[in-house]
């Protein structure tokens, strides 16, 4: 699997280049144009104090997204919004992690 994330990726980043940074979406039938937002790459610092805070293991693959992009923002609607984010580490711990002992 080592290298299909990154080709995903640079092929997103690419078409996104070439149409100045919008695509256009088919979603059942209905068109409309998007932009994708890439975070800077994660260290292996990062992944490893990641893990270490968490207790949790990441499997290779994530491992391998993060290194290319800490977390991104996809086909986020130019007209009315509405995104799918694939949460950086810092956001899992923020938004997911932390709240899950909130009340403990």
């Amino acid at each position: 699997m080592t290298g299909q994330v990154e080709e995903a990726i640079n092929q997103m980043k690419k078409k996104l280049a070439e149409n100045n940074q919008v695509i256009e979406v088919n979603e059942d039938g209905f068109i409309y144009k998007a932009t994708c937002t890439f975070n800077s790459p994660a260290s292996d610092e990062q992944i490893h104090s990641f893990e270490k805070k968490t207790g949790l293991l990441l499997p290779e693959d994530y491992k391998e997204f993060l290194r290319i992009t800490n977390g991104c923002r996809l086909f986020d609607n130019v007209e009315s919004g509405g995104e799918n984010d694939l949460y950086s580490l810092d956001d899992i711990i923020n938004y997911t992690y932390e709240n899950s002992y909130e009340g403990c």
